[in-house]
């Protein structure tokens, strides 16, 4: 009887794809939280303020169920209320390993045919749960990745299986051959959930899921215009903005920190085939934090519209400069146009 034979990267490949059809996104190691009592923990507190005029953003139409939906509704990628506060950024402490317990459940509802909350952070191993409250159906899709749809819905740089050449069936991107197994140039992104919420008050946990820290970007296929995000960290040190465009992180143990504060990017450029929006890259702005024994440290962030967005963006993780322009990209990766095949590659 004859075994059965496969190269490591075909595979490998395969495995990937399997895991990718069942809705499951393979998780690489991570340094593991511990839980312990923080005697002596600081607090972070700060606000985030837009700068200069914030961009007028057009609604968005609703396509189906309008007796539920309504006709449309207002974009929320940028939400500036009377102050200037940004709601739904969300700041994360980095580099910490042992702290206070996890984070509260967060419930992820949708209401009429909106995501709330539109944003929400986490940590990996809190609770979270999707709701539907309306009485059609909805199915919150969560996409590992922050690229938006131009991203590629397929397994990361595992190549594909031997003697497939050229543009890989259901991918769009190019492939560039290695000892006759070609592999996919690009990044891709990978299914993290996928939940259907037939009936009206009913709830799925979805902690499971949420292994790997990361953005993950959440739609509802019946519904282009609905759109939320969840953060998820590597620990209990994340928060999201209020309508104030406030923040505060308690129990922070004493020691200096990397701060970031992330935003989804607010300037659209297009509407894509399925006729959701598009707009351009989430923003992070980074900054270094010392936190002292039972003391509050502040740490404020500025939001503001560099002009009309452009494409290709420019190179990611870039650091302020004096007088310049700071906040860029959330991905270590840079983006440009495939012209033949009217799609975008992403490539590291």
């Amino acid at each position: 009887m004859r075994r059965a034979r496969c190269g490591i990267a075909r595979c490998a490949w395969v495995v990937a794809l399997a895991s990718v059809a069942l809705g499951v996104a393979p998780a690489p190691a991570i340094a593991s939280y511990e839980e312990i009592v923080v005697p002596d923990g600081g607090t972070l507190a700060g606000t985030v303020r837009f700068v200069g005029t914030p961009p007028k953003l057009e609604p968005l139409a609703v396509t189906r169920h309008r007796e539920v939906c309504g006709k449309g509704t207002p974009s929320e990628a940028l939400v500036v209320g009377p102050d200037r506060g940004v709601k739904g950024s969300v700041i994360r402490i980095e580099g910490v390993r042992r702290g206070k317990r996890k984070t509260a459940e967060v419930v992820i509802d949708s209401v009429n045919c909106l995501f709330v909350p539109h944003v929400a952070g986490t940590s990996v191993g809190a609770r979270v749960r999707v709701k539907n409250s309306d009485r059609v159906l909805h199915n919150p899709h969560g996409v590992e990745g922050s690229g938006g749809p131009d991203m590629v819905p397929t397994p990361p740089a595992l190549g594909t299986p031997r003697g497939v050449r050229g543009r890989t069936r259901g991918v769009r991107g190019r492939t560039r051959g290695a000892r006759g197994v070609p592999r996919f140039t690009g990044t891709f992104q990978v299914s993290v959930f996928n939940v259907a919420l037939p009936h009206k008050e009913q709830i799925v946990d979805i902690t499971r899921r949420l292994t790997t820290p990361g953005v993950i970007r959440i739609t509802c296929d019946p519904h282009p215009h609905m759109l939320g995000w969840l953060v998820v960290h590597d620990s209990p040190y994340v928060a999201t903005t209020d309508e104030r465009g406030a923040y505060r992180i308690d129990g922070i143990p004493p020691g200096t920190y990397r701060v970031t504060m992330w935003h989804e990017g607010f300037r659209r450029r297009r509407t894509g085939a399925d006729g959701r929006p598009v707009y351009d890259h989430p923003r992070t702005v980074a900054r270094t934090v010392t936190i002292a024994p039972r003391a509050t440290a502040t740490a404020d962030f500025e939001l503001r519209s560099w002009g009309a967005p452009k494409w290709p963006p420019k190179p990611p993780n870039a650091r302020e400069r004096p007088g310049g322009p700071g906040p860029l990209l959330d991905s270590p990766i840079r983006s440009r146009p495939l012209r033949s095949w009217g799609a975008s590659i992403v490539s590291p």
